[in-house]
């Protein structure tokens, strides 16, 4: 059986968490501007580490809706901004950045959310009324076309593309599909070689990936439901075409991501988890669901009190819609409300911190472009698809914020030990917010204190830490109690 293996970001977790003050991203955090074509709506860096370079698709306006590029009407078009990591020395803001146009279309489609295989990092998908375009990112070169009508999303593994179909043709109800499916279709022999019919309605994305545990290739689908309701996603074994689980997301999932969590627990103990996470409108929420056991319940989360469900402090018609994810265990949520939220889920948890930038325009779609090494100096970058919330009114920009030390996560304050696991002593760093004399507890994952040490000296922002050398192998909490605040680290005793 051939595995599908993904593109991801590797996320590495330390073993702890804090309690922490949420940060604000500051009105001077250096931003820059790049103009391209109307309403810019998918966003992503080039392949192959060239973190450099963004791809912007914009839709263009087709003023009468008739799909066909009129004299009146605004081309769909392909925008490339390059130097976009070397363009920002120094935290000054630079001028605005060059946008050069690489494609423009005569007719109009759309863009699909890119859930693709390392293997296709390259390809992207233009979707027309009864025809795909596949082209290649770094070349902008076409490299196939898929006639299939009805699509409404892509994603690819091996030889094959699976094509989500929503057909509709029912009178009183124009709005919900009469026909929900995949289709699987086979590039070598350029035919529909399977049909997955799906019990939610409304297909958006799919996504398939192989599943480790249970050692098969399973398809995930996102269904936003009907009528602001019944959204889930469900899996598929893509061998016998069976579902073998649905879990239901309540009003309106709409953005699916998969990404590869790399949790370290210190020493050379490393778990790899698979995630999908699913920005849910209609709930004002973002989910985590563990692609292995496909559930949204992850141990390994609980035991770092981690959350696996990130609420949007948003309302109404004013929900999320799009999410990124970094290396630092950072995503970045953009919403109907014109305002970018971010959530450092190992540092504070299900906290949004709301990202104030100086534009006026409405978020859409929101990428990271951020490598392994962090050698870029991008945090994220962003399409402003209108001109302001509640408009309209098309835009025709993208939105570069870079890194700014001084500015996010500041107010933040951490602690560490080591060695994570513990043999009998460590050495613990804290803030000096703590003060001088500290209270240590040790407790078990119940909550029972298994070791109290009063009167802690702290010198130079650390003490060494002695641990009950009769203490079980296992998991434990330590809680570290200062004069005006406490902050919990979790360990493991060898």
């Amino acid at each position: 059986m051939k595995k599908f293996i993904f593109y991801s970001y590797l996320i590495a977790i330390s073993f702890f968490s804090l309690n922490a003050i949420s940060a604000e991203l500051l009105s001077n955090t250096p931003t820059a501007t790049a103009k391209v074509g109307t309403q810019p709506a998918a966003i992503f860096p080039n392949p192959n580490q060239d973190y450099g370079t963004l791809n912007v698709f914009c839709i263009g306006k087709d003023f009468d809706w008739n799909g066909n590029l009129d004299e009146d009407d605004i081309a769909m078009s392909w925008w490339k901004i390059k130097n976009v990591a070397e363009a920002n020395p120094n935290n000054t803001t630079p001028d605005e950045l060059k946008a050069e146009k690489v494609i423009e279309w005569e007719s109009f489609g759309r863009f699909p959310a890119r859930t693709y295989s390392s293997e296709f990092d390259n390809e992207f998908p233009i979707i027309f009324d009864n025809y795909i375009l596949l082209y290649e990112i770094e070349s902008a070169k076409l490299i196939d076309t898929i006639k299939v009508a009805n699509v409404n999303a892509v994603s690819a593994a091996g030889k094959y593309r699976y094509l989500s179909i929503r057909i509709y043709g029912n009178p009183e109800n124009p709005y919900s599909p009469t026909e929900n499916q995949v289709l699987i279709y086979n590039t070598e022999t350029k035919e529909v070689e399977d049909t997955i019919k799906t019990q939610a309605t409304n297909v958006q994305q799919t996504l398939p990936y192989f599943n480790e545990q249970t050692n098969e290739n399973l398809l995930a689908v996102l269904c936003e439901g009907e009528q602001n309701k019944g959204s889930a996603v469900e899996f598929y074994n893509l061998s016998t075409k069976e579902l073998k689980k649905s879990i239901e997301l309540g009003n309106t999932g709409n953005f699916l991501l998969f990404s590869m969590l790399e949790y370290k627990l210190g020493g050379n103990n490393t778990i790899k988890l698979p995630l999908l996470t699913v920005v849910i409108n209609g709930e004002h929420k973002v989910q985590v669901i563990d692609a292995n056991t496909l559930s949204t319940d992850i141990p390994i989360f609980a035991l770092a009190g981690i959350p696996t469900e990130y609420p949007i402090p948003t309302e109404g018609y004013n929900g999320p819609r799009e999410l990124a994810t970094n290396s630092k265990a950072e995503f970045y949520v953009t919403a109907y409300d014109g305002k970018i939220y971010k959530f450092s889920p190992v540092k504070t948890g299900a906290q949004a911190t709301e990202i104030v930038v100086a534009n006026e325009g409405v978020p859409d779609s929101i990428t990271a472009p951020e490598n392994p090494d962090n050698a870029t100096k991008v945090e994220f970058a962003f399409t402003n698809i209108y001109k302001g919330v509640g408009t309209y009114t098309p835009n025709d920009e993208v939105v570069v914020v870079y890194q700014n030390d001084g500015s996010i996560n500041s107010t933040q304050e951490t602690a560490s030990l080591f060695p994570n696991p513990i043999k009998n002593k460590a050495i613990v760093n804290i803030p000096t917010s703590l003060g001088e004399t500290i209270n240590v507890e040790v407790l078990d994952l119940l909550g029972n204190k298994i070791q109290i040490i009063e009167n802690v000296n702290v010198s130079n922002n650390s003490f060494e830490l002695d641990i009950n050398e009769n203490l079980s192998a296992g998991y434990y909490v330590l809680n570290l109690i200062g004069k005006t605040n406490n902050i919990t680290l979790k360990f493991i005793k060898k």
